[in-house]
Order: C-alpha cells, then structure tokens, then sequence
C-alpha cells in the first residue's frame, strides 16, 4: 500500500489497521510525499515502490522502472 504522507481526504492510521489483517499476499506499506493522488505527487517514489515489491514477489526478477518526462505539475 502507497499512501501520500499529508493526506487530507484518507484516513491514513484507519487505512494501515486494516492493511495488518489482510492474509495470504506478500504486502508491504510505504509513505511518500503528497497530499492524497500519490501518482501525481510522487511519480517517482511510487513507481519506485511498485517496482521493489514486484521484484519481491516475482521472486527476484529484477524490474528497473524510471519515469521519463513526469507529469509536470499544474
């Protein structure tokens, strides 16, 4: 789970008690900067993200993932 560290519109606290009792997949749980649209605030850090839990779970296989041109900001 990628949750922004300032966000307004989630519970974050609510979001990470539920996040502990899900079973039976490899999960792990990260903050990055932003408000609450974590692909818009941090385009990096959460491709970053997805791409070191793929790793994870594929079993090694190494996934390098970098965003060209991000989405410049309004």
């Amino acid at each position: 789970m990628i949750l922004a560290d300032e966000d307004r519109l989630s519970d974050n606290d609510k979001h990470l008690r539920a996040w502990r009792h899900v079973r039976g997949i490899p999960k792990s749980h990260i903050m990055v900067p932003g408000e609450h649209g974590v692909q818009f605030d941090a385009p990096q850090e959460t491709v970053d993200a997805l791409a070191d839990w793929v790793n994870r779970v594929s079993g090694g296989t190494q996934l390098d993932a970098e965003i060209a041109d991000p989405v410049p900001s309004a």
